[in-house]
């Protein structure tokens, strides 16, 4: 009895084993010098060899997206939380927040006409304006450099400054980088860290006029 169930285990460790793809010493190299380089910190041995796993995962994804043929409009690479799943990631960020969900529903219908306005008029510039097939606008100068949300789930503040940036750079020449706290702060439609739209924070943008640089 011992014996079978002995063997039972040592196929089903065999069977996760199989699992898992096996990884080169050059991506386990790659993955450690990521662990250095964010100062990542693990309980256990096995925790990260799971969080090795799900990286390695995410570094094919992101190697299969770079070598496309044609090439793609824009690259990926690693981040601080290339360790994570889908599912931790949207979880870690209040990505699946039910009342955001609901203020977008919302926000959606209230715009109806508005967009449909905007459509129109549009659709009235391409005709009058001779526009480019392709602009860069970071070679142009009018994004600012890369901020690091954390923890926090404000990505509707940080989309609305960089709008905002880059509407007031077309406008002035100007690149100015606004202040995502200043949204957190007046804007209380929004759900501060724990979601919002940006549809709403340029709402309150153009209502109060908070962002200060």
């Amino acid at each position: 009895m011992l014996f079978i169930r002995t063997t039972v285990l040592l196929l089903l460790a065999a069977v996760a084993s199989a699992a898992e793809k096996p990884l080169s010493v050059e991506l386990m190299s790659a993955f450690h010098k990521w662990v250095d380089f964010h100062g990542k910190q693990y309980n256990s041995h096995e925790e990260k060899m799971t969080r090795l796993q799900i990286w390695a995962d995410n570094d094919e994804r992101i190697q299969q997206h770079n070598s496309q043929d044609p090439s793609p409009t824009f690259t990926l690479g690693h981040n601080a939380y290339s360790d994570m799943t889908e599912g931790e990631f949207a979880e870690f960020f209040k990505l699946n927040n039910e009342n955001a969900y609901a203020q977008k529903k919302a926000v959606e219908q209230n715009l109806a006409e508005d967009s449909q306005e905007f459509s129109t008029f549009q659709r009235a510039l391409k005709e009058q304006v001779d526009l480019p097939d392709y602009v860069n606008w970071n070679q142009m100068g009018a994004v600012t450099p890369i901020k690091n949300q954390g923890a926090c789930g404000a990505c509707w503040a940080f989309s609305t400054t960089g709008a905002l940036e880059g509407a007031r750079f077309v406008k002035t020449g100007e690149l100015v980088s606004l202040s995502e706290q200043n949204l957190l702060d007046c804007d209380h439609v929004d759900l501060g860290c724990n979601g919002g739209l940006m549809d709403v924070s340029l709402i309150a943008f153009i209502c109060m006029s908070c962002l200060s640089l």
